[in-house]
């Protein structure tokens, strides 16, 4: 830059400098864009319901039943991991529409079961799971419990938990374990079924992420 004004050189460095910020902050801003398409998951449950029945009054045999219905967050997906858990024996005869159950490994208290889908999925595809499998052994305490763990973003949970006719449930509360609170349960979500059986139903709208909640209840 020989010869060049020396006004005119301060304004030629001054650009530079300005466009080096510009292009910095653009490009952190990209990288924040990215962690958060990263951590958003992979897909999103709108609508969650789970059911657990104890078909004998000393709690040898039990059913489970699930359905999700879940919205993708990302492009090419092609297997969904589902969760279960039991204190007995379990799960056994696992079975699941759509797809196929092709592995399953434990971690911790918990099974993961992966599943297959077969096809594709992309960024607002939506699927509508149904799980369903058994548990023996699973409910033989006067004191019970079920826990659902929240690994991404619900819209609502909703969970029925069904008794025989010998076995009214007492004492039926919600422990949400990270915030270290219970939340007593109304009477109100329990009533007696025209086949004698007994219900008891609680709903969660929008539940924490990456908290546990825990139904407990004695019969």
């Amino acid at each position: 830059m020989a010869g060049l004004d020396p006004t005119k050189l301060h304004t030629v460095i001054s650009v530079l400098i300005s466009s080096f910020e510009l292009l910095g902050k653009a490009v952190n801003f990209g990288k924040k864009v990215g962690r958060g398409f990263s951590n958003e998951g992979v897909y999103e449950v709108l609508e969650f319901e789970n059911t657990i029945e104890i078909l004998d009054k000393a709690g040898h045999q039990a059913v489970v039943k699930k359905r999700m219905l879940v919205k993708y967050l990302q492009d090419n997906i092609l297997s969904f991991t589902d969760f279960a858990w039991a204190d007995g024996k379990g799960p056994i005869d696992y079975r699941v529409s759509p797809g196929f159950a092709v592995d399953e490994y434990k971690s911790g208290y918990r099974k993961n079961i992966l599943i297959s889908l077969r096809e594709r999925r992309n960024r607002g595809d939506t699927d509508e799971f149904n799980m369903e499998w058994k548990i023996r052994d699973g409910f033989l305490k006067p004191d019970a419990f079920w826990q659902i763990d929240i690994d991404n973003k619900f819209d609502a949970l909703k969970f029925k938990l069904i008794l025989p006719p010998e076995r009214q449930p007492s004492d039926v509360f919600v422990e949400e374990v990270n915030r270290k609170r219970n939340l007593r349960h109304s009477n109100d979500h329990i009533r007696k079924l025209p086949n004698g059986k007994w219900s008891v139903t609680w709903k969660q709208d929008t539940p924490k992420l990456y908290e546990s909640y825990i139904l407990h209840w004695t019969w």
